[in-house]
């Protein structure tokens, strides 16, 4: 008895009967497809065969590689702008007085107070008084900032300069003159005569160092780095100072500097290299230079090259296997085929070209690379066998 909601056996049995036929006659339909569209829909290489004459041609590698470019090897160059860095003892002179007269008696003592600043008082290494004695008698008192640097008898040139201790020097100082007293000759006058008074300053100046940049958009394109300069000399003596470059807080260079040594060629590691921003940091530690014509060269390299894969059976190997291409018309094609590691030269206008390439291929996976020499275009590439 047929339970209630149970579709009658008879329509059961139709629709297992449909399905069955219909697979059947998929199954039937898939080895009626030609052999080439049976590999596409199994997701397979596809492998065809046709007859050309009396001889079966089998379809091994079928591709439309379209337009090739040559392998690419161009220098790019940045240029960075030059360096001025010294450290080096500069000299400043600065007149106090064009005139000055001082004495000393019994009747009092006549004394000039001489005012002058320093700003940059850190940077100064020495300090010297010079003047011209026109006429004098007796000795001279000379005091900085209240304290006694000098005392005794100065004739001429040969006695000076009289050196300001630095350690006694202030952002503002106050130099006085005085001539000394006649003492137990207190009926005379010691007295000074002085002309030029004036102050040779000794002092540092530093810029040691500079950080100059240069961005970089495509460093994995980048093969070969170089940074190279000139240094020029400002002051030339035996005793130079020593260059340090960095490049990303890498050392990449450290020498002694010798003048006129010509243009340095530094190799800079490309594990140094960042794409965007990257700094180069130039040090000296004593001298005075420019460091010019600063440029950094870069070699970019572009090996982006066709290159298909295969496989061969056993029974495929050492049997006739032939490459074929077909290229636009009349146009040059220059490029090196490599086949398994053997290179075939393509020098040719005509629209198709044919080469046997049995004797380098094996069993198993193969592969065929194209290095174009100029730009061309593949319309067809096939590697086929034929028995």
């Amino acid at each position: 008895m047929q339970k209630k909601g149970e579709a009658p056996k008879s329509s059961t049995q139709f629709v297992a009967i449909l399905i069955s036929l219909l697979a059947l006659y998929l199954v039937l339909y898939f080895f009626l497809l030609p052999k080439e569209t049976q590999q596409e829909l199994l997701g397979e290489e596809v492998v065809s065969e046709y007859e050309e004459g009396e001889k079966t041609v089998k379809t091994i590698l079928m591709e439309s590689p379209g337009r090739v470019y040559p392998y690419t090897k161009e220098t790019s160059v940045k240029k960075i702008p030059s360096v001025n860095l010294f450290s080096t003892l500069k000299t400043d002179v600065k007149t106090l007085a064009n005139s000055l007269y001082v004495s000393s008696s019994i009747f009092g003592k006549n004394s000039q107070d001489l005012v002058f600043d320093l700003a940059d008082l850190e940077s100064v290494k020495k300090l010297d008084l010079f003047f011209d004695v026109r006429s004098h008698k007796g000795g001279l008192n000379i005091y900085l900032n209240d304290v006694m640097i000098f005392s005794g008898e100065i004739r001429g040139a040969y006695d000076l300069p009289v050196e300001l201790p630095v350690s006694y020097l202030q952002t503002r100082n106050v130099l006085r003159i005085q001539a000394t007293s006649p003492g137990w000759k207190f009926l005379t006058r010691n007295y000074y005569e002085l002309r030029d008074v004036k102050i040779i300053k000794n002092y540092q100046v530093e810029n040691k160092k500079e950080v100059r940049n240069f961005v970089l958009s495509d460093k994995d394109k980048v093969n070969d780095a170089n940074l190279n300069f000139f240094v020029n000399c400002l002051e030339i003596g035996y005793d130079q100072g020593t260059l340090k470059v960095d490049v990303n807080r890498f050392n990449v260079y450290t020498s002694r500097i010798v003048c006129d040594a010509g243009l340095r060629e530094i190799d800079i590691p490309l594990d140094y290299l960042v794409d965007g921003n990257n700094l180069v940091k130039f040090e000296i530690d004593k001298g005075d230079y420019i460091i010019e014509q600063i440029e950094l060269k870069l070699r970019l390299e572009s090996k982006e090259f066709p290159t298909y894969y295969f496989m061969l059976d056993e029974d495929e190997v050492n049997k006739d296997i032939k490459l074929k291409m077909e290229f636009e018309y009349d146009v040059t094609k220059r490029a090196t085929i490599i086949v398994n590691g053997k290179k075939i030269y393509l020098d040719t206008k005509a629209n198709k070209y044919e080469k046997d390439i049995s004797e380098w291929l094996r069993e198993g996976e193969n592969y065929i690379k194209i290095i174009p020499k100029i730009e061309f275009e593949i319309l067809h590439l096939e590697v086929f066998g034929v028995k």
